[in-house]
């Protein structure tokens, strides 16, 4: 679609009338229904408010080239004009009930709930807005329009597009708040959307284009002129107007004038039925539209249903995940020397501070690796069997060549009784030790730096402090540190400033641990609500 701004500059440059009457076509329900609240829903006036403000917009075109949108001109240019209007009513008015001793008032419309107490007072709040709040709102929620265009239109991203608009309505919000209007901004939205901009009267936006252009070029008798004798007209038809105007132009003239309103009423009817007409086949165009779209997701349910099925039937009976990794193993060969560097490279990392505490030279160390390789629990294992949606297998290097008790029984010949124990209590002290290496890379930068003795040191204060430990299972979380116990023991280990790294570290911990429960517990919970969602719903 034509931006705003190109169909005003083909009007100024070429002289275009098409170009201004699409711009009065697109912005005609933003005006008309602006001045109708200003001017206190008086139609005639409010059309003629109408016919100004787009006047002023064909004489000023050329100045308003550099604006991104015309919205916020057009609503600022309405308030002006409605302002002025209101006055000239007024003062017209006070003359009639100065030379007529009875003036007998015009009931309004009657209207009720929120957008009632709303109408009054919604102007004046936009009015308090600043430029750039008033703009996204016009756009948003006066001529709904989508994020996307907001955002093209001002330059924006859509998201910033989304948040500027809820900004700028919060503040609307707090506007009509401050003068005793409470709303939900959800609600405001709402009644804004579906209320704030009504549909001009049936040819109003043909009648004010030609108008306004016949204004801006100075013809000598304009249609804006034409429409507002009219308009004058309409709005006096008072009973005691009335008798003025048959008193000084006679019965016949007012006969013919009242022949012409008839006429005019039944050709406003007409227009008004074809375009219900035409109303009604779209709505019947997006009935039908509505009644595809829901099979189509009736069917995407269905599939999403029976591919949740087939994922529970293939979970109830896995395949072998060792067999597979085998079957990996014999596919890809080449991989089993990089996974077999993996393994010992990660083990060598995670027993280095073993190594240091126990002083093993560099060929102990290869023999205590190779000794490790050939665990009972080596071995590759794809997962990827058990759940094709995550693939994921363990590292090894194939079947294991060594029982438990034979590891345990070089393990002792390699290291002797007292490093056997020693290697023991560091391997069942898992998470005791990560948290002395994390301590100790936290401090790595600091003055107070720790030693590695410090390390070893901390690291079975903290294992000490589990009763898990102590009883002879292993350390696999954080949960099973008694941190009390660990506090009151590193004063004796630790420098002050390391105390009280290891007090933050312990924060860091309790909040890592916690941040960890509620993003298990919204996931447990977000699994549950999409399979009742997918599941198949009993037939009524």
């Amino acid at each position: 679609m034509t931006d705003d701004t190109d169909l005003l500059r083909r009007y100024v440059r070429d002289n275009s009338e098409e170009a201004f009457a699409e711009l009065v076509r697109r912005h005609v329900d933003l005006v008309y229904s602006s001045a109708l609240r200003r001017v206190g829903r008086d139609a005639h006036l409010a059309e003629d408010v109408t016919q100004q403000v787009f006047a002023e917009l064909a004489r000023k075109g050329r100045a308003l080239l550099t604006r991104a949108t015309l919205e916020g001109w057009l609503y600022t240019t309405s308030r002006f004009k409605a302002i002025d209007a209101v006055r000239t009513e007024s003062r017209r008015r006070l003359r009639e009930q100065n030379s007529l001793s009875m003036n007998p008032a015009q009931p309004g419309p009657q209207g009720g709930g929120d957008w009632e107490s709303l109408r009054p007072l919604i102007d004046s709040a936009m009015d308090a807005l600043s430029e750039g709040d008033r703009e996204v709102l016009l756009l948003r929620y006066f001529q709904s329009r989508s994020f996307a265009e907001v955002g093209r239109m001002l330059s924006l991203t859509e998201d910033t597009a989304r948040k500027r608009s809820s900004r700028a309505l919060e503040r609307l919000r707090a506007q009509l708040a401050r003068r005793g209007l409470s709303s939900a901004t959800e609600a405001l939205a709402l009644i804004l959307g579906n209320q704030a901009i009504g549909a001009a009267p049936g040819g109003l936006a043909t009648g004010v284009s030609g108008a306004a252009l016949a204004s801006a070029k100075g013809s000598a008798v304009s249609a804006v002129h034409f429409l507002r004798i009219m308009t004058t007209i309409k709005i006096a038809a008072g009973a005691a107007t009335l008798a003025l105007l048959v008193a000084s132009l006679g019965t016949a003239a007012f006969e013919a004038r009242e022949h012409q309103r008839a006429e005019d009423a039944l050709a406003r009817a007409r227009r008004d039925t074809a375009e219900a007409e035409t109303q009604l086949k779209v709505l019947d165009g997006q009935i039908r539209d509505a009644d595809r779209g829901a099979a189509a997701l009736q069917a995407s349910i269905d599939a999403a249903a029976a591919a949740d099925e087939a994922a529970k039937a293939r979970r109830a009976h896995p395949a072998d995940p060792r067999e597979s990794g085998r079957l990996f193993s014999e596919r890809y060969p080449e991989a089993q020397p990089l996974l077999l560097g993996h393994d010992v490279a990660w083990n060598a990392l995670r027993n280095n501070p073993l190594f240091n505490a126990l002083g093993l030279t560099p060929a102990k160390r290869e023999q205590f690796l190779a000794l490790l390789a050939q665990r009972a629990d080596s071995g590759i294992t794809w997962f990827t069997a058990q759940d094709p949606d995550a693939p994921a297998f363990e590292i090894g290097i194939g079947q294991a060549s060594l029982s438990t008790d034979q590891l345990a029984g070089q393990m002792r010949d390699l290291l002797g009784e007292d490093g056997n124990q020693r290697y023991q209590d560091f391997t069942r002290a898992g998470a005791a030790q990560k948290l002395a290496e994390r301590l100790t890379g936290t401090l790595y930068s600091t003055d107070s730096p720790m030693t590695q003795a410090q390390a070893a040191e901390m690291a079975q204060v903290l294992a000490r402090s589990s009763t898990d430990y102590q009883s002879g299972k292993n350390l696999y979380s954080p949960s099973q540190i008694n941190w009390e116990t660990v506090l009151s023991g590193s004063q004796s280990v630790l420098s002050e400033n390391q105390v009280a790294a290891l007090r933050n570290l312990r924060e860091a911990i309790v909040y890592e641990q916690a941040a960890d429960a509620a993003a298990n517990q919204a996931q447990k919970e977000a699994i549950v609500a999409a399979t009742a969602a997918l599941a198949p719903k009993a037939a009524p």
